[in-house]
């Protein structure tokens, strides 16, 4: 998908975007927010590998790929809530990884 950015790089991490591809593991990760993008921010995602937000770390949307999932599983909000939550396939650079604790 070719478009005119007008001198902005894609948004990586909205589903459907085509961009380059990111290096790194691809990971199945519980999804616990997503803030939307705003002008001039890319956004973050609040993810977990368990789907206890109490262990749960921000990834910058600008530096990974994600493919927002059909399956859901029950997780655990800090509030001690049951909650249902979707899994994501995240692709996310290995040193960023290894930074936030994933691999």
């Amino acid at each position: 998908m070719t478009r005119d950015l007008f001198g902005k790089e894609p948004d990586r991490g909205r589903f459907g975007d085509e961009a380059a591809p990111i290096d790194g593991p691809q990971l199945d990760l519980v999804l616990h927010h997503e803030t939307h993008t705003n002008e001039g921010e890319r956004g973050a995602l609040l993810v977990s590998e368990d789907g206890t937000e109490a262990r749960a770390v921000w990834l910058p949307k600008a530096a990974v790929h994600f493919i927002k999932g059909q399956r859901d599983i029950s997780g655990i909000k800090r509030s001690g809530q049951i909650v249902r939550l979707p899994v994501i396939t995240v692709t996310v650079p290995e040193r960023l990884a290894k930074e936030k604790g994933l691999i």
